[in-house]
């Protein structure tokens, strides 16, 4: 059976305020809200009912940082709150990989006074120019905060790219709460990767 992983279906009393499908009142199982499927009835693309989605930016061993990395001659720069910048840090760390990593860090008053496309451009161009070599792609990763916030992301990259025309830009996310529909975190982190390569 497939089951999508649900929070707690009823709390330790028991007593769940949600009507089923059926009409009776009652804690919800998985099955009842669309969220188990047993195989066999299953159908390709979607085997679960539509819905909130959470996709974790780890997977095993390997996260986006590790992903990543394996663009040649590629900086890696990871715009974004330090709650979330705490992880693909240690990644960078345990890979020996710091040399190929840099972070700019928001703070709570750039969400408060606008800033976020300012600070997220002027981050990454310093990060660029603080660096011993040039790179020949440097992977920007926006975050849940930019989507929220309604950041202006072409804005911020084609200003990118007005700074450092001999640089190419992959245009990445670190956004788990975001899909809808469409393609996985992982799916556009790899066209990202591919963008860059020319005949």
């Amino acid at each position: 059976m497939l089951q999508r992983i649900l929070p707690q279906e009823q709390d330790r009393r028991g007593d769940c305020p949600a009507t089923l499908t059926s009409g009776k009142r009652g804690c919800a199982s998985a099955e009842d809200v669309g969220a188990a499927v047993r195989i066999r009835d299953a159908s390709f693309p979607e085997p679960f009912a539509r819905g909130l989605e959470f996709n974790a930016p780890v997977h095993g061993a390997w996260n986006i940082v590790h992903v990543g990395m394996q663009v040649p001659e590629c900086h890696q720069i990871y715009v974004c709150a330090d709650n979330c910048m705490r992880g693909v840090v240690l990644t960078a760390a345990e890979m020996d990989a710091a040399d190929r990593f840099s972070c700019v860090l928001l703070e709570e008053e750039d969400l408060y006074e606008g800033s976020l496309e300012t600070v997220t451009i002027e981050g990454v161009a310093d990060a660029i120019r603080r660096l011993p070599y040039r790179p020949r792609a440097v992977a920007v990763f926006l975050v849940c905060l930019h989507h929220f916030v309604g950041t202006d992301a072409a804005y911020v990259y084609s200003s990118l790219e007005k700074q450092f025309p001999d640089i190419d830009f992959m245009r990445c996310w670190m956004d788990p709460v975001m899909r809808r529909s469409g393609l996985s975190p992982e799916q556009k982190l790899k066209e990202s990767m591919f963008r860059p390569i020319r005949p």
